[in-house]
């Protein structure tokens, strides 16, 4: 008897231990927001896998409301997330899907890509780029092929590989490295590192403003979906354009790269945009698609928006 509750007592602290481990590797959630801005849309962003809201109300304002009374804005969008799955050689589902379950704490996506917490915490962050700095930045180089004037911050701390001036304007070291490329950059002297001495500048494909940051799903647990990790990274370029097109004015861009950087291979994977559409009065929404242009849409189902329940 001595002996078997010796045992539960041995078992029951190694138990204990590993769920502090568990619980010490652990990220914390991202709480990091920023605003990508068009000429008449305005979208607030997160770092953890959700986009479009401020964590409980919709942030996708469109028209632009007038500079300085965000309140006359409307949201037709409540949330969104980036649904990301496949399963692994077991035949075990892997998934992240963020909802707007983390109001309540709950989430599948973490900033950075890695599992430390140092890490993540540095990533719990945006970086903001505009074409103007970055016209400012390769004027200075093309005239004479030196930066002889002082540069701006933002060039300097864009977090592309290699940067030297990351520790000093970030506060944090960005290792080479072939296989993570970091923030997309235009290297102009082809070293592959990031160096705006250089004449190197962030590349945002010609957009007028831009918003990067990057997060995984292996930080933790996933408590939003419950599945098991599928080791990705995402890095997320978002940005809006200046144009006489009044429906590229009204539209902001996402380009997303994947990176898969922990665990075993995924078959059959599978990525999606989850949207919560609130057209005014959720609960008069309906929603349709348009395959032949990969177009989802949502509209009121009568002239009327709203119920009693509104």
């Amino acid at each position: 008897m001595k002996n078997k509750n010796l045992r539960k007592v041995i078992l029951s602290l190694f138990s204990l231990i590993i769920f502090q481990i568990n619980i010490q590797a652990q990220c914390e959630a991202s709480t990091a927001e920023a605003d990508i801005e068009g000429d008449n849309v305005i979208a607030k962003l997160q770092v953890g896998g959700d986009l479009w809201w401020d964590g409980s109300e919709g942030q996708y304002l469109f028209p632009k409301p007038p500079e300085g009374i965000p309140e006359l804005g409307v949201s037709p969008i409540k949330v969104g997330g980036i649904w990301f799955g496949g399963y692994g050689p077991d035949g075990e589902l892997k998934v992240a899907a963020q909802t707007d379950g983390r109001q309540d704490g709950l989430t599948d996506y973490w900033p950075g890509d890695s599992d430390e917490q140092d890490v993540c915490s540095d990533y719990d962050r945006f970086w903001t780029m505009t074409a103007n700095a970055i016209s400012v930045h390769l004027a200075d180089y093309n005239d004479n092929g030196v930066i002889d004037g002082p540069v701006l911050e933002s060039i300097l701390a864009w977090p592309a590989q290699g940067n030297p001036y990351s520790l000093e304007t970030n506060g944090f070291e960005i290792p080479f490295d072939f296989t993570n490329r970091h923030a997309p950059f235009v290297d102009m002297n082809g070293d592959n590192i990031y160096d705006p001495m250089d004449g190197d500048h962030p590349d945002i494909n010609c957009a007028t403003d831009a918003v990067w940051w990057k997060f995984n799903d292996f930080a933790g647990t996933h408590t939003q979906s419950g599945g098991g990790a599928t080791g990705v990274q995402m890095e997320v370029l978002a940005y809006t354009y200046q144009s006489l097109n009044i429906a590229i004015e009204n539209t902001t861009f996402y380009e997303v790269h994947i990176k898969k950087l922990e665990g075993e291979p995924l078959d059959s994977v599978y990525m999606g945009l989850w949207l919560d559409f609130d057209l005014g009065c959720p609960f008069d929404d309906m929603i349709g698609c348009d395959t032949s242009r990969n177009m989802a849409y949502v509209y009121n189902q009568d002239n009327v928006d709203g119920l009693s329940s509104c």
